[in-house]
């Protein structure tokens, strides 16, 4: 079933502000501003968060991930050395990834809450 939308608000932009959001609704599929704007309306209720505050949080899962992908490949690098003192330096790497992603899943768990 189709919703009604039978409220109205309206926005004051500037000439280049209604172009540009125009132009990125219809870049991302929508029909116009207003769907784009009840989008981010939604995504900012469900998240309580700003769109900034999100991609800061994106920017840091992302720097999360790539740290557990260096400490993969210096375990990799570790064992193909087959040095047995380097076993010890594995653990550590393992306990660094293993705190890595607590960090990174508290991360999206905080994100989740709010959907």
């Amino acid at each position: 079933m189709a919703t009604t939308y039978a409220q109205r608000f309206f926005i004051k932009s500037s000439p280049e502000e209604k172009e540009t959001w125009k132009a990125h609704a219809k870049k991302l599929g929508l029909n116009g501003i207003a769907p784009l704007m009840r989008q981010l309306m939604r995504e900012s209720v469900s998240t309580g968060k700003r769109g900034d505050e999100i991609r800061e949080q994106l920017k840091n899962i992302r720097l999360e991930l790539s740290q557990i992908g260096n400490n993969i490949n210096q375990i990799a690098k570790r064992i193909n050395q087959g040095n047995p003192e380097h076993i010890t330096n594995i653990d550590n790497e393992l306990n660094e990834i293993t705190r890595t992603r607590k960090q990174l899943v508290k991360l999206i768990h905080g994100m989740r809450e709010r959907l």
